[in-house]
C-alpha cells in the first residue's frame, strides 16, 4: 500500500530551498510563498515536491483542482482541445466549444426567464467584465467608484 504522505528530507528540503532562494532574486517580492516546498508532479489529491517528498495537496491550486491533478477525462479533455488549438480570445476570435458550454451551463441555471453566460480567467477579468456588462445593460458612458 503506497502512504499518503512520505518524508525523504526535513521540509523544506536542499533543492525547495536553493529554487526559494533564486525566487528571492528573480521574482517581485508580493509574490509572497505560503508553504516552502517547490512542486515537481502531482496526481489525484497527492503532490510531490522536488526534494521527493509526497504531501495531500489540500490546495488544489486554491480551488481549481476539484478532481484532483491529472484526472485522465481532465487530461484526455485537455489534450483534445490543444490538438485543436491552444486558445484565442473569443471576442477575437469565437469558437464553438465556448458557446456549447454556454448553452449548458444557461440550461442547468435554476433561473426563470432569459440567461446568458460569459465565463473569465481571474477575478480581475471578472470584475473588469461586470464592468462592461453594467454599462451595455444601462446605456451609461462611465461608473463611478468609491475608495475609502
Amino acid at each position: 500500500m503506497t502512504r499518503a504522505i512520505e518524508l525523504r528530507t526535513a521540509v523544506p528540503g536542499p533543492r525547495s530551498l536553493e529554487i526559494l532562494r533564486r525566487k528571492a532574486a528573480a521574482v517581485a517580492g508580493p509574490k509572497a510563498i505560503f508553504l516552502p516546498i517547490v512542486a515537481a508532479e502531482a496526481s489525484g489529491a497527492r503532490l510531490t515536491d522536488v526534494d521527493g517528498n509526497t504531501y495531500i495537496d489540500f490546495t488544489g491550486g486554491v480551488g481549481c483542482l476539484n478532481v484532483g491533478h491529472r484526472h485522465p477525462k481532465v487530461v484526455a479533455a485537455a489534450q483534445a482541445q490543444l490538438d485543436l488549438f491552444a486558445h484565442t480570445d473569443f471576442t477575437i476570435v469565437p469558437y464553438e466549444v465556448y458557446v456549447e458550454l454556454a448553452e449548458r451551463l444557461v440550461a442547468l441555471a435554476p433561473i426563470d426567464g432569459p440567461a446568458k453566460a460569459a465565463f473569465f480567467n481571474s477575478g480581475a477579468e471578472a470584475v473588469e467584465n461586470a464592468v462592461k456588462f453594467a454599462r451595455y445593460y444601462t446605456g451609461r458612458q462611465a461608473i463611478v467608484c468609491f475608495d475609502q
